[in-house]
């Protein structure tokens, strides 16, 4: 009997049996489709319902061999909201990508009958996606500070890794000294980097928030970005809420091969204030991790109001990523023309983007007509949450 290839699709209501499930397996089975953490909070998604899919897993002869994430989501067109999912932890077992399986879970998930959006697709993916009819829209710049830009042993051991991976050798590159020497940089580049870019002004008052207040953002967003993924307050207190990343090791998400262990990790809401405490001035939410030793900061979700601008928003963040001593700050790309002003900055600043693929449901739908109107922003889709 010739071996067998099945695609399963698990609901969001059975997501976190699933997980727990998958994990007891024994590690020569299979690989593990999804993290307990993620499990959990796929679970809680607010803008899911419990019968919708959540992930589809492929099976060679009951061996789990790829697998496909799903998170329902919402898309505001104009006055008009429509469902939509993204595409998320996708992945094929290298030993068995020549069998098709990942154009079998993409059919899976377009047999839906609603509208698919991915983002920051590697590119073994960008064929079966555009055999699939997606569409590529204009990649989202964004800026990035890297201190490894300056520091020539982080350099040389990157290119010592990829030397060894190329060549399939094992490699340990990871030793102290270029953690310690960029250290150092960091400790004498910081000051003169916030300075540089927030002169003679002062960072302003913040203070630590559990969540965004129901409604605050919704009509903010409505009046500056009618045509957008929708992120409201609810997705942004979800993922405050919900982490899908663990901070505490172990065996499965070793084996998960998005591996969502983190030795620090945090979404941290900041409310801003421009003189007192009780004045408004926006928020700012970051993302401070640390993965192997390499620490970033992120700024997600933000808005501000006078006097607050987004020089206010580069000098806080800077200065946050001081405290935290991140390696590397990626920051929207409104921040490109002060950071840029900055020679110090500039040394260590490099432009990215991230490409996006849409496959509206129905074609010739109110969506497919929109895609030209709709403001991208870099919390799209999963990026913000793991």
């Amino acid at each position: 009997m010739g071996r067998r290839i099945q695609i399963d699709e698990i609901r969001v209501k059975d997501l976190v049996a699933f997980a727990a499930d998958a994990a007891r397996r024994k590690p020569s089975e299979s690989l593990i489709p999804i993290s307990a953490s993620r499990a959990f909070a796929w679970s809680h998604n607010p803008q899911a319902k419990p019968d919708d899919v959540g992930l589809f897993v492929a099976y060679y002869d009951s061996k789990c061999v790829g697998h496909l994430g799903v998170v329902p989501s919402q898309v505001k067109l104009g006055s008009t909201v429509e469902g939509v999912s993204w595409l998320s932890i996708f992945y094929v077992d290298p030993e068995y990508r020549s069998l098709g399986i990942g154009a079998m879970l993409l059919l899976k998930a377009a047999a839906m009958k609603t509208s698919l959006a991915a983002n920051g697709a590697g590119g073994d993916a960008h064929p079966i996606y555009t055999a699939l009819k997606f569409h590529q829209l204009p990649a989202l710049p964004f800026c990035n500070l890297d201190f490894s830009r300056i520091n020539v042993f982080a350099s040389v051991r990157r290119g010592v890794d990829r030397v060894m991976r190329a060549s399939k050798f094992r490699s340990d590159t990871s030793g102290d000294f270029p953690n310690l020497f960029q250290d150092g940089i960091k400790r004498i580049v910081y000051p003169t980097l916030i300075q540089t870019v927030g002169g003679d002004r002062s960072s302003p008052n913040a203070t630590r928030g559990s969540h965004v207040p129901d409604g605050y953002w919704q009509g903010i967003l409505d009046r500056e970005r009618p045509y957008r993924f929708c992120r409201d307050d609810r997705v942004v207190n979800w993922m405050l809420e919900q982490p899908w990343t663990t901070c505490v090791p172990n065996d499965q998400n070793a084996r998960f091969h998005f591996n969502d262990y983190r030795r620090q990790f945090d979404h941290r809401l900041y409310n801003i204030h421009s003189t007192t405490q009780s004045d408004n001035g926006g928020f700012v939410v970051l993302w401070l991790a640390d993965r192997n030793g390499h620490r970033d900061i992120r700024v997600l979700d933000w808005h501000l109001t006078p006097p607050m601008d987004v020089r206010t928003l580069v000098h806080f963040a800077l200065m946050k990523a001081k405290e935290f001593n991140a390696d590397s700050i990626y920051l929207p790309s409104c921040c490109a023309p002060i950071l840029q002003s900055s020679p110090v900055a500039n040394a260590l600043y490099q432009n990215m983007q991230r490409p996006y693929f849409i496959r509206p449901y129905p074609a010739g739908g109110l969506f497919e007509s929109s895609l030209n109107k709709l403001a991208l922003d870099y919390c799209d889709g999963d990026t913000p949450f793991a």
